[in-house]
């Protein structure tokens, strides 16, 4: 049976061992940051680790988008867990009042996995 590890749930439980042990296992690791507020003065932000996911995971939860029980919303929470490897949890938990941070770092996941581009030539 495999051991589950828990992810961390404040960006300041994050150390730099478990980000160098993040970058050699994942080889993309991400900092997504996220102003909590519009305040101009206020610097608080929201702050994540994050991989893109394989080729596999993707698979799984295009499955689950097409599902017609679970949907975009359980393909996007299905993302979130699978690409968010820890940070400031409490902006993505479904209990949070402020839906921002969430749909933020959800717009950062996809261009993250969208980021590389294809090419075409006719020979």
């Amino acid at each position: 049976m495999s051991e589950t590890v828990k992810k961390p749930q404040t960006f300041e439980e994050i150390t730099p061992e478990q980000v160098a042990e993040w970058k050699a296992k994942h080889n993309n690791v991400y900092l997504i940051a996220v102003k909590v507020n519009d305040d101009p003065d206020d610097t608080n932000e929201a702050r994540f680790y994050a991989k893109t996911p394989s080729v596999k995971q993707m698979r799984t939860i295009a499955e689950i988008a097409t599902d017609k029980k679970g949907g975009q919303m359980l393909a996007n929470d299905t993302m979130r867990a699978t690409v968010i490897l820890g940070g400031d949890m409490k902006y993505l938990d479904a209990d949070c009042d402020d839906a921002g941070v969430y749909l933020a770092v959800m717009e950062q996941i996809g261009e993250l996995v969208g980021q590389k581009k294809a090419s075409s030539r006719k020979v």
